[in-house]
């Protein structure tokens, strides 16, 4: 689920062999209202496999829907009870009908890019302060609840993972043997940016390295213990893919022919292990 106006479209992407305009958020006009969607946080649409086929694109790559945030109560105080409408909230009613791999994109305010948001945030506020980590944190207050309270996770078979694609601007830190990738021999940084970073008067990351160090957050009633912290593991987003395609049986295809897609079928490396899937009731890991 995206959010956002081109994210407000079933399967929005820009069109083919033309510019992609949704690279920064752009204001409300008379006409429009504010569209703080990045095609670049929703990597599906970049696959032929996906777009071309537009009756499944449109079916699945759709708008996350909308929280009217709970206001708090005229008796005691009390907050109510959010209310969600649109895809996400429907399809979380019942477990048959609850995906097997969802993917979730905040919009430019939300995921704690900008800091000044082009329009309202999870809660409504717009402007200064209303992004940046403050407004990730309003999107998670209200979402993960939604998430947590459905049946598929209330059984225990749903896996929740809160995380980031990136460090901080300055941060090219790597883990877990990165390599070159096929189309770009220094991952995590273009050289495009240098100029970018010159004027920003930011230090240009070592370009042998990647894309920074950032945290993760891992959900799960059955596999893992609440509150645990992993002090002994470390991963980066091709172990993440590994372990999904591991977690959905996926056995063909890929890099490896074992399934991996790109990088997540390189040599040695490790999807998540019993550091993560800690819960010592964990049959099967």
């Amino acid at each position: 689920g995206a959010t956002d106006s081109l994210g407000g479209l079933d399967c929005g992407h820009p069109p083919l062999n033309g510019p992609d305009n949704t690279n920064a958020a752009s204001p409300a006009t008379t006409t429009e209202p504010a569209d703080q969607y990045a095609t670049r946080h929703n990597g599906f649409v970049y696959f032929h496999s996906v777009i071309d086929d537009a009756p499944e694109c449109d079916a699945n790559v759709v708008p996350l829907g909308k929280v009217a945030v709970g206001t708090p109560s005229r008796f005691d105080g009390a907050r109510l009870p959010d209310t969600f409408f649109g895809h996400l909230a429907d399809d979380l009613r019942q477990v048959r009908t609850t995906p097997k791999f969802g993917w979730i994109t905040p919009n430019l305010c939300d995921d704690g890019h900008d800091s000044t948001c082009a329009g309202p945030n999870t809660v409504g506020q717009i402007g200064a302060g209303a992004g940046g980590l403050h407004g990730a944190d309003e999107f998670l207050t209200h979402w993960v609840p939604l998430l947590e309270a459905s049946p598929a996770y209330r059984s225990g078979q749903m896996l929740i993972v809160v995380t980031f694609d990136e460090g901080s601007s300055g941060d090219g830190t790597s883990c877990c043997g990165e390599t070159p990738g096929p189309d770009n021999p220094t991952p995590g940084f273009s050289q495009l940016l240098a100029p970018i970073y010159h004027q920003l008067g930011l230090p240009i990351p070592n370009p042998a390295t990647g894309g920074g160090r950032v945290g993760a957050v891992l959900i799960d009633p059955r596999y893992i213990e609440p509150g645990s912290i992993d002090s002994t593991g470390q991963y980066n987003h091709y172990s993440a893919l590994r372990s999904y395609e591991d977690l959905l049986g996926v056995m063909r295809g890929g890099t490896d022919g074992l399934g991996h897609l790109g990088f997540a079928g390189a040599n040695g490396l490790q999807p998540f292990g019993r550091d993560v899937f800690n819960r010592p009731a964990s049959p099967g890991f």
